[in-house]
């Protein structure tokens, strides 16, 4: 059965052939609601057009590789087109990582390696769910890409490890990686901006005059003045004398 156009619906097809027409199909009619694929066992990979047709809908996509790996993908998160067929499997317990790097990281810690069958950037946002265990309920699922040009481990993301011991993370492209279970999220402090010192004032400093001259001025004018009459009256009691 085909689903109308415009119409909310929930679409379940599995595969167990090659054949995307169906999928294809009902993700060309389909304006919102959800289709969800069983992937067939012996591929995981899906044609570029069903994302591409089914990319700005409100289409919420869900493949399903195996019971224990999920793939939930927003239609709205298609962004760009996809050029090639997108390989979602998804390869659990892997040793791709060097054991001496992950040791030196997770120490005692239990981990767990998972390798993205997909080669590069997805042209999406997928939201991977995956089966990890009960024994790591409620512990934080620390999540490392996995970098071979540094050939280093550099945090991505931290999730709770639900009751059913299930994880989900967003990837935006395919590489390997290594989950730490931890108590704690393990997400790296943010670098301490340094302070920078005041700068000290280099200006110097100018003193301004002192007005009040502590210098006898006005004595020495009265002296002055005091010497000069004299002087005159002096002059004068001469001369009155002569006459």
């Amino acid at each position: 059965e085909t689903p109308a156009e415009d119409d909310g619906f929930e679409r379940y097809i599995d595969m167990n052939d090659g054949d995307f027409s169906e999928v294809i199909n009902s993700v060309t009619k389909a304006t919102d609601g959800k289709v969800t694929v069983v992937l067939p066992d012996n591929s995981k990979e899906v044609p570029a057009e069903v994302f591409n047709e089914a990319a700005g809908k409100d289409v919420t996509l869900v493949f399903v590789v195996s019971d224990d790996v999920t793939w939930t993908i927003n239609a709205k998160s298609i962004t760009s087109d996809v050029t090639k067929k997108i390989d979602l499997n998804v390869s659990l317990n892997t040793k791709n990582i060097p054991a001496t790097i992950v040791s030196a990281l997770a120490g005692q810690k239990t981990t767990m390696q998972l390798s993205l069958g997909h080669d590069g950037v997805f042209g999406f946002d997928g939201s991977l769910t995956m089966t990890v265990g009960t024994d790591k309920t409620g512990k934080y699922a620390n999540l490392y890409y996995y970098n071979p040009t540094t050939q280093k481990l550099e945090y991505q993301q931290a999730v709770l490890t639900n009751s059913e011991g299930k994880v989900t993370y967003t990837f935006k492209h395919a590489s390997d990686y290594v989950i730490v279970f931890d108590d704690k999220d393990q997400k790296p402090a943010a670098p301490t901006v340094p302070v920078t010192p005041a700068t000290p004032n280099t200006t110097p400093t100018v003193t301004a005059p002192n007005t009040r001259d502590a210098s006898p001025i006005i004595p020495i004018a009265i002296v002055f003045v005091i010497g000069a009459a004299a002087v005159a009256y002096s002059v004068y009691r001469r001369k009155s004398l002569q006459k």
